[in-house]
């Protein structure tokens, strides 16, 4: 499988990843609009709802 663009994808796209679901992708593209693009996938952690082992979890499946 691709890892998803966080920087690209809609948040329907970053949903399918195991572990981030609805609520979470829509986090992601709020604080993508609000902050600007992701320089990298370490930056899901400045997204409240994100925290270490959620991360360690999705980072390989994602990418900017």
């Amino acid at each position: 499988d691709q890892p998803v663009n966080i920087n690209r994808a809609l948040w329907e796209e970053i949903s399918v990843v195991t572990g981030l679901g609805k609520t979470r992708s829509m986090k992601i593209v709020i604080h993508r609009r609000k902050h600007g693009k992701f320089s990298d996938v370490s930056e899901l952690l400045n997204v409240r709802g994100i925290g270490q082992k959620l991360f360690e979890k999705v980072k390989d499946k994602v990418c900017v």
